[in-house]
């Protein structure tokens, strides 16, 4: 039985009805005690990290998470909610968060310089992530990869125009790079 954990935040009958949908048995709570009926748990979340760490604390949910963390039972962060896992924030200031996975979530500069070697083919792969270094293995987000197959060269004007539409959720504005 998954548990979705009621905070206050989140889209959660949205989510409890998708599962729902594909078969699996989900209840959302608040209560402690009936999530500590659920053998996977997830954390859903939507808005500022501040806001929803100290609505976690306040309702002591906090300590229970890290506590069915420990114990094994497996937990899924989405969007906020996977934010929450990490030691800390830097959205409208520093906030702690619950400490599960080693890293920061700080926010993505408004510009981000990459630097291809001049032999395109040379390039094995590009990962940007808006989170921190951490071990793939930790990382449980969503992400995409692109290898240098994937990005051909050929009748396009520039790398920019190769990755536009390669990945979801990635735009390129701006390139300036010298080949």
């Amino acid at each position: 039985m998954i548990g979705i954990i009621d905070y206050g935040v989140g889209n959660l009958f949205s989510l409890a009805s998708s599962f729902k949908q594909i078969g699996a048995e989900v209840f959302v709570s608040g209560d402690k005690e009936q999530l500590e009926k659920a053998d996977k748990l997830i954390l859903p979340g939507v808005g500022a990290f501040g806001d929803a760490a100290n609505k976690l604390l306040e309702t002591g949910l906090d300590k229970f998470i890290i506590g069915q963390s420990e114990k094994g039972i497996p937990l899924l962060g989405i969007c906020l909610g996977m934010q929450l896992l990490f030691e800390e924030s830097h959205e409208y200031g520093v906030h702690k968060g619950l400490g599960l996975i080693p890293g920061k979530v700080v926010p993505i500069a408004p510009e981000v310089n990459v630097q291809l070697e001049s032999d395109a083919q040379a390039v094995e792969a590009v990962v940007v992530t808006g989170m921190t270094k951490i071990d793939k293995r930790l990382f449980t987000g969503a992400s995409d990869r692109l290898v240098a197959d994937d990005v051909m060269l050929s009748g396009v004007a520039d790398v920019s125009r190769s990755l536009e539409g390669r990945s979801a959720g990635v735009s390129v504005q701006n390139v300036s790079a010298t080949f």
